[in-house]
């Protein structure tokens, strides 16, 4: 494997030049560039377009020659049969200046097609830029953010709240439209994301060793259609595993699923049942729906890591409460707590009569007769209980309840803890009328999911990471990573 460190380049260049920058706001050349701006990216832009002047008010140059500054990382959008041009006027450059460490491919037409012509266009492609000691994400890819440089190729997100969330995927899509999905209610906080698309040059196992040491990267994110070297990625990966989670959508699970991925990056899927038993031994969770990939992150972006698998269930609904406890029942990590006799005591004195405490171990039904109030009271008796290491908690917003105040009254009970922190989750369920509720929780660092058996699963997921963590650390190092 190559030097890490030379990757940095990627996510926070000194300079770059866009080759394929355009005036016309309709083109990617033009929304990428602008993106690049409102992410608040610091250090010099070049675009190059022999056909335009200016472009949002910097100069353009007519090719990479002509930049009479430094270059570090260069940007391909330009159609794939151009790139070979470009490619070799960046090697010119290199020779001559010796200053580019970077390109970013995003034209597609390349090994994906599965063509003589294409494949041969992409090896090409790549032997060019290899020989000038270029690197190479791509191609067929939507590029690079880093919300703490500013740095932004991708011609979709114009912006994005800072977080600990980094993810690396093979469809610039698909990790599009989670940060679509998570933007407007802030679900998650991002670091670096890398569409890297075929995975020419650049590969997973590189970015899961920069991420490693990132530090501002607490839990890696990968959308997987197979790779190259999978020695090398899950020799990387166990490394990885045991300082920061690594949650994986791996798709190409079926045959008619394999030939999808082979005409969208190129990539070969593989053995379905190789991967999964790869991803146990090197501690990753393998998320087995979009839900739970999206949610599964977020808990991890935002959430300290249990000390055990005792989970309670606090509830004011009956059906979505025991859909939490079936699908609890149906996760082997997780175990119902036990409430100690003084908690088991002290929620018979402050709830109503009519209330379910402890049956089963570990669950409370408020019922109707709930108030703001009594969520703090008896989030703070599980927050205490030494019987328990995992809240969690349905909400639905009645008719009488203020969905300001609750959120309050359940922020001060989170924040009484002292000492290390119980994670808390939270299903907030009927949708857009709740809005003002999920809100409130996750602007408090409390992650929000939808659907009650979705907490039971991201709970399991968490408690199955944590257990392979401790045992890597203890120097065991064969956990088992979480199924659903």
């Amino acid at each position: 494997m190559h030097d890490v460190s030379e990757l940095q380049v990627f996510f926070n260049p000194k300079s770059v030049a866009i080759v394929g920058a355009s005036a016309d706001p309709k083109k990617p050349g033009n929304t990428a560039m602008k993106n690049l701006v409102s992410m608040g990216y610091k250090g010099k832009v070049f675009p190059i377009n022999p056909r335009e002047k200016k472009i949002l008010d910097f100069r353009c140059y007519d090719n990479l020659l002509e930049i009479p500054e430094q270059v570090d990382l260069c940007v391909f959008l330009v159609s794939a049969e151009l790139t070979m041009k470009v490619s070799k006027e960046l090697a010119e450059r290199k020779a001559r200046f010796n200053d580019v460490k970077g390109a970013v491919c995003m034209s597609a037409g390349f090994r994906e097609l599965n063509t003589t012509v294409a494949k041969q266009r992409e090896k090409e492609l790549v032997q060019t830029l290899r020989d000038a000691s270029i690197r190479l994400i791509g191609p067929n890819c939507l590029g690079i953010i880093d919300t703490y440089s500013g740095f932004n190729t991708n011609f979709d997100i114009p912006s994005y709240k800072k977080g600990g969330l980094s993810i690396a995927t093979q469809s610039g899509a698909f990790a599009n439209s989670y940060l679509f999905w998570s933007g407007g209610l802030g679900l998650v906080g991002l670091s670096k994301y890398a569409s890297i698309g075929n995975m020419a040059d650049v590969s997973m196992a590189e970015l899961l060793q920069l991420w490693k040491d990132d530090e501002s990267t607490r839990v890696i994110g990968i959308y997987m259609e197979g790779l190259s070297n999978p020695a090398e990625f899950f020799e990387v990966a166990r490394e990885v595993s045991a300082v920061k989670p690594i949650v994986v959508l791996k798709s190409g699970k079926s045959a008619l699923g394999a030939t999808a991925v082979l005409s969208h990056t190129g990539a070969i899927a593989g053995s379905d049942a190789v991967y999964e038993g790869e991803f146990k031994r090197a501690g990753i969770i393998r998320t087995r729906s979009v839900s739970e990939f999206y949610d599964t992150l977020r808990v991890f972006e935002k959430q300290p890591l249990p000390g055990g698998n005792r989970v309670c269930v606090l509830s004011h609904m009956g059906g979505p409460g025991t859909i939490c406890i079936d699908e609890i029942s149906a996760t082997p990590s997780l175990q119902m707590a036990k409430f100690s006799p003084e908690t088991h005591r002290a929620l018979k004195e402050i709830c109503a009569p009519m209330a379910n405490i402890g049956n089963p171990d570990g669950y409370i039904d408020l019922t109707a007769a709930h108030y703001e109030t009594l969520h703090n009271q008896v989030l703070k008796l599980l927050f205490q209980d030494p019987n328990t290491d995992l809240v969690l908690q349905t909400l639905g917003p009645s008719a009488f309840i203020d969905q300001k105040l609750i959120v309050k009254e359940i922020s001060k009970a989170y924040e009484s803890q002292t000492g290390s922190r119980k994670p808390f989750l939270n299903a907030v369920m009927f949708g857009h009328f709740a809005l003002e509720t999920r809100k409130g929780l996750e602007d408090a660092g409390m992650p929000t999911v939808e659907y009650p058996d979705s907490l039971a699963r991201v709970a399991g997921n968490m408690v199955a990471y944590a257990s392979f963590r401790r045992k890597a650390t203890d120097g065991a190092g064969e956990g088992v990573a979480a199924e659903s």
